[in-house]
C-alpha cells in the first residue's frame, strides 16, 4: 500500500474505493453490525494494513494455507510492535487482528473476482 493506492497483485486500487466496498461487505456479511461498529472495523483494519510491511501483507494475501498459523503470528506481531505500549496490549491485538482479517478475506475475495474476470472463458465445443 502506498498513501492513496492499494497494489493486489498486478493491478492497482484507489484506498478509498477499496475501504467503501470493504464496509460494503463488511455491512452484507455481518448485518447484526451496527453502522458505527462497521466504520471501527474498517477503520482497525487499514490501520493494521498501512502499519505491516508489505512483504507481510503479501505472504497474508496470497498464502491461504495455514490460515490459523498466519493470524497467530500477524497477533504476536500486532501485540508486540503496534499494541505493546498501549493499556490492554493483548485485547487490542486480538481485536485488531479479527478485524484485520476480514480485510484479508474481503482482498482475496476480491483478487479471485479479478483472476476469474480476465481468465479466457472456455468455448463450447472446443
Amino acid at each position: 500500500m502506498t498513501g492513496t493506492t492499494l497494489s493486489l497483485k498486478n493491478d492497482v486500487y484507489d484506498v478509498d474505493c477499496i475501504k467503501k466496498a470493504f464496509k460494503e461487505f463488511l455491512s452484507l456479511t455481518c448485518p447484526k453490525l451496527k453502522t458505527q461498529t462497521v466504520s471501527t472495523y474498517c477503520s482497525d483494519a487499514f490501520f493494521i494494513l498501512e502499519q505491516l510491511p508489505d512483504k507481510w501483507v503479501k505472504e497474508i494475501l496470497y498464502n491461504t494455507v495455514g490460515d490459523d498459523k498466519l493470524q497467530d503470528k500477524l497477533r504476536i506481531y500486532i501485540r508486540n510492535d503496534i499494541t505493546g505500549a498501549r493499556v490492554c496490549p493483548d485485547k487490542d491485538a486480538r481485536s485488531y487482528t479479527k478485524h484485520f482479517w476480514h480485510l484479508i478475506r474481503f482482498l482475496r475475495i476480491l483478487s479471485t473476482a479479478v483472476d476469474g474476470r480476465v481468465a479466457l472463458p472456455r468455448r463450447v465445443g472446443e
